[in-house]
Parts: structure tokens; sequence; C-alpha cells
């Protein structure tokens, strides 16, 4: 899923020296990036939530809140941001993440290797919430552990079959789930088809059926063979169920002439019959024969007594054979030794390292970072807190608030009639006019209408919708400093400070017809400008298509034509006074 935390894609956030790390809570670029950056993410939950931005202060600050938890074990804001996201995506609700949880969880996708999503949505079938998902699937781990197989797999063993708690009774529910999932990897099988065969012996028929075929087939096991035990296994026990079909199948199995397990040629047959019979595929069979008769012997190598029927396991898991047909493993110190030449001290060593459990699943996160990713992880964990502190406060949550108050405002600056439709029909209707005008004079001489009317009318209109929205400005800027007083303040203190701020006495500086005073209702003071402009203009006239440039010209030059002209620029000039003078680029 796109998204989610994986450890594939969790990011480890910039590598970056301890002086930038403390910088970065002093550097205002750097708070405000951290703040907008937090702003997105809570902007993308939101999307999910299908919130609007009631919820935004809430998210950002939670989300903010685990930051600095998440880069001690070698995330980022983005790991964050996935763990809420895979959380709700996981769960299908809108669930807001607690600094703890968020912690919790990533620590454990990055012990599990299990994405976030995943883990919650298969806990939840068993009816775990993702509070306690870290505090279970560390049971898990520990069980791995102790039994000295892949944690991982074992963990996505369990994962994959949370809904079994529904149907059947395990010891210390979880707990009893990891054994069998730990035995499962061990013996290299696929634990569903166990639990299948749990199904199909789950009622009185099936176990009837079951055991009968057992007795036909010469399987010497007496549990498979009685049919309320099979029952009670299968309702109550389907680790031990797992355990008892390993052993029955063991005893199709030999050592051959090369030191390995087979097949017993003779029992092939046989197998693939009691496969059919208890409907577990005949490479499952196989699997778990070769790998118990394998496991039995590990064990009966390790001869001292003291040793516990758990040291042995988690040894025989930990062996290998070698080239001398002997089984083998790494003692403590990291010598080779033959399992059958081990002492007390080095299985009790040995044992003491695979039982050295953490306190917590954050702790074993941060014990897997390598040294440099836990430098790396300590200090990026240092910076950004000035940042992190102000995003999740109210006064940044106003301050973004009126920021969007402010982007409003400015798109509803333009009146309705500096909307597309309005501009674009207004620009068509006085232009077919015109052509259909000129092309009339150009053909006979005479003109149907008045074109200096025509230009006097479109004219009006631009200058008309452009006064409307200039003059909306206040409007909005008074509606944003009353309902964000903050921002009215900052924008004062700003003018304060570089010595903008209008003077704040009785007379009053007019722009326009701005009516009485706000401050005393006085009128305003008359003041008149005169000023000489010398305006020389160059106009180049290109005619459209059809119509020849000089008759063109020879229309234009009409007196009505010019008069209207000079009419219009006369008015425009008149209303620019007291305005700034455009740019270029401007219009009036």
């Amino acid at each position: 899923m796109a998204g989610e935390t994986t450890p594939d894609n969790s990011s480890t956030g910039n590598i970056r020296g301890l002086g930038e790390a403390l910088g970065s809570n002093f550097d205002p670029t750097k708070i405000a990036k951290i703040v907008l950056t937090l702003d997105n993410a809570s902007s993308e939950m939101l999307k999910k939530f299908g919130q609007g931005q009631a919820m935004a202060d809430l998210l950002r600050g939670s989300m903010a809140d685990a930051v600095t938890s998440v880069r001690k074990l070698g995330g980022d804001i983005a790991d964050v941001l996935a763990t809420q996201k895979a959380v709700s995506d996981g769960l299908g609700r809108n669930i807001v993440l607690s600094e703890t949880t968020t912690k919790d969880l990533y620590a454990t996708m990055k012990v599990t290797n299990i994405e976030v999503g995943k883990m919650v949505s298969g806990m939840a079938d068993a009816g775990i919430g993702a509070g306690k998902a870290t505090s279970e699937m560390l049971k898990v781990v520990n069980i791995a552990r102790e039994s000295g197989v892949n944690a991982q797999i074992v963990s996505g063993k369990v994962i994959d079959n949370m809904n079994a708690l529904n149907k059947y009774n395990f010891a210390g529910g979880v707990e009893g789930l990891a054994k069998m999932a730990a035995q499962a990897t061990a013996l290299r099988i696929d634990m569903s088809q166990t639990l299948g065969f749990a199904e199909k012996v789950f009622n009185p028929e099936g176990a009837i059926e079951v055991a009968a075929a057992m007795q036909r087939l010469g399987v010497s096991q007496s549990s498979l063979l009685d049919p309320l035990k099979l029952m009670d296994l299968s309702q109550n026990d389907p680790a031990e169920l797992q355990n008892q079909i390993a052993q029955m199948s063991k005893q199709f199995v030999q050592l051959g002439k090369d030191g390995h397990f087979e097949i017993m040629p003779g029992a092939k047959r046989q197998l693939r019959e009691i496969s059919s019979a208890m409907g577990i595929s005949y490479d499952q069979i196989t699997k778990m024969a070769l790998g118990s008769a394998d496991l039995d012997k590990k064990m009966k190598e390790i001869s001292f007594p003291s040793a516990t029927e758990d040291q042995k396991k988690m040894i025989a898991n930990m062996a290998e054979m070698g080239e001398g047909g002997t089984y083998e493993i790494k003692t403590a110190e990291g010598k080779t030794k033959s399992v059958s030449d081990l002492s007390p001290e080095e299985v009790k060593a040995l044992e003491k390292m695979a039982n050295a459990k953490p306190e917590s699943m954050e702790d074993l996160a941060k014990q897997q970072l390598s040294a440099t990713q836990d430098v790396a992880a300590a200090i990026n964990s240092l910076g950004d807190r000035t940042g992190l502190g102000v995003a999740r406060s109210k006064t940044a949550g106003d301050v973004l608030k009126g920021r969007r108050a402010v982007a409003t405002a400015a798109s509803n600056i333009p009146g309705k009639g500096l909307s597309a439709e309005s501009i674009g029909t207004g620009i068509d209707k006085n232009v077919n006019i015109l052509k259909d005008a000129l092309h009339q004079y150009a053909e006979t001489g005479t003109a149907a209408v008045n074109l200096g009317s025509i230009m006097t009318d479109f004219g009006g209109f631009v200058k008309k919708e452009l006064m409307d929205s200039f003059s909306n400005v206040k409007t909005q800027a008074d509606k944003i400093s009353a309902d964000f007083p903050v921002i009215g303040d900052m924008v004062k203190a700003a003018q304060r400070v570089t010595g903008t701020l209008p003077p704040t006495t009785n007379a009053t500086i007019p722009s326009g017809n701005v009516g009485n005073n706000s401050m005393n209702g006085s009128q305003p003071a008359t003041q008149k400008s005169t000023m000489d402009v010398n305006v020389n203009h160059t106009i180049n006239i290109t005619a459209p298509p059809g119509i020849d440039t000089k008759t063109l010209q020879t229309a234009l030059n009409e007196p009505d034509v010019k008069q209207q002209i000079v009419k219009i620029y006369d008015n425009m000039k008149a209303d620019t006074i007291g305005r700034p003078i455009p740019s270029k680029n401007q219009p009036f």
C-alpha cells in the first residue's frame, strides 16, 4: 500500500552534525519549515478523515509530539505520518494516535518487519487494539528468540493467522499461537495447513473419518487414532495437534548412506494416502517428516542431564550439521563446537544470550541500530524541537488559520464582473460589433454604429470592474483584522519598525471618496494636486485579415472616434490621481 510504513521505505532522516541539529532550534527558517511540514501532514490526514480544519490542531499536535521519539529510533516526520495513515487505513477508523502508540508501533514495525497497517488490522481481527499490539508482538518476538528461530518469520506467521484465535483455544492466547508458529518455522511448514486439519477434525464426523483412515494406513501415533482426542486437540490445543502430526510423520524417515535424512522408499505411497486423508499437501507432510527427524537427532546428541527440554530445543534450532556428520553450534564466545561436546557452562551462556529480554520493543529497536545509525538518530532527535513545540501550539494554529484567511480574502477581491465568463462575454460582444462595423465601413464607406461609442462602452466595463475589485481590498482586510486580531497587530508592528505606519492625527489624506473619518467622523480635508504631464504615444495599427490597413486608419481618424479615445484617456488619467502610477505591466 502506498505510503505505508515499512522498513524499506521508512525515513532515517537527514544525517546532520550536532551543531546543525542544535542550531535548527534557533533558525526561524527551519522552525517555519517544521511547522509547515506538519501542517501538510495534518492536511493529508484530514482528507482521509473527511474532516475540516476543526481537527487540524489535534492532528498536528499529536504528530509533533511523536517526532522526537521516532527520530531516536532512526525515523522522521514522514514515518510519523505514515504510521498514522497506516493505522487509520488498517482499522478504517479516524484514530488520532498518541505519542506512545506511534513510537511503539514504529518500533514494532522495525523489529518484526511487518508494516503497521497489516499488524493493527490482524490484531483487530482478534479483538486486540492498536495500543496493545506492541506488547503482544513483544511476546511473539521473545518466544521466537528463546526457541532459536527467526523472529520476523514467526511474527509474520502469527499476524497471517490471527483469526485462528477466534476459532480455537490457544494456551495464553497470542503466546500459544506464537509457539505453534515457532514450531512451524523450525520445521519450515505452512501452519495454515495444520489449522486446516484442525478444522477438519473439529466436528465428530470429521474426527471419526480421519481416525479410521489413520488406523487403516498403519499410523502408530495414538493421539491421531482416537476421535475424541482429535476433537479435543483441535478445539483446545492446535499447537499440540501440530506437534502430534510432526511426531507421526517422522516414522516414515530414515538416515541415508550419505548421512542425510530421506523418506523411506516403501513409505512414499503410504505417506501420500495419509496426506490425502488429512487434507495436508504432500510437500508439507514430507517437510514436516524430514524436519522432525532432524530435530529429534539433534536433541538426542545433547546428552548432558542438566539441559532442560527448552534448552535442548533452543540449541537444536541453532545447530547445523557439519562436515564431519555431527551437529555443530557457535558458542557465546564464538567457538564452533559439536553440540555433544558443549559444557553446562556453555549451554547456560547460550541460554542467557537467547533469553536476554529487552525491557520494551522500543529498547529492542534501538539495540538493533548500527553504531552509525544510533549516533545519527540521537543527534537528529536533538533538532527542530523549537519548531515541533511551535507546531503543536495554539498560537501556530491561529497563525495558520489566518494565513488561509488571507489567501481566501485575496481570492475574493475580484468582483463577479472579472470572472472569466463575464470578461469573455464583454470582449466577444464589443469585438464582434467592432468587426462588423469595420467590415461594413470597408465595403461601403459608411458606419452602421458609432465606433467611439463602442470603445467607450468597453472601456467603461473594464474600468468599473477593476475599480469595484480594488475597493473590495479594504473590506477583505477589515474582515481578516476582525477575525484574526493577531495578524492586524503583526502588520502594524511591522509598519512601525519600518517607519511606514500612517500618522495618527486628526487630518486625513483622501484617496478617492472615502467618506467620514473612522476615528472622529470629520470630513476629510481637501487636497488638490497639479501636475503637468507630457505624454507621447505611438500607435501601430495592423488590420485584421480581409481589411485594408489604410481603410482602417481612415476609420480611426473619424472625428467621433478620435473624440471618444481622448475622452476615455482623460477619464482614466483623472481616476489615477492620488493612487500610485502603474508600471508598464500593470493596467490602470
